[in-house]
């Protein structure tokens, strides 16, 4: 009797471990896309903080150090630039 009640107390608490867990794999990914973009978006607020100014030199070096930001939080890169590019030239 007391090898029965030892499984099942193992089986039980097997089972809770498990339910726990892939509770937690839910709201983990649930809250991945929203810490990317937070984070993301937090690269873009520093760029404008550190150069402020809205002149082709300002825009190049915002998104030089965006990419950098993003790559540093190992996100993907942005795909639609802030300012547009001269074209022509």
């Amino acid at each position: 009797m007391t090898r029965k009640l030892t499984i099942s107390i193992a089986m039980a608490a097997a089972m809770t471990a498990a339910t726990a867990t892939a509770g937690l794999g839910a709201d983990t990914r649930m809250d991945s896309p929203s810490k990317r973009w937070h984070a993301s978006d937090q690269c873009n607020r520093d760029a404008f903080k550190k150069y402020p100014d809205y002149t082709q030199e300002g825009a190049a070096k915002r998104e030089a150090f965006i990419r950098e930001c993003l790559r540093g939080h190992r996100l993907p890169p942005q795909n639609n630039p802030g300012q547009p590019k001269p074209t022509g030239q």
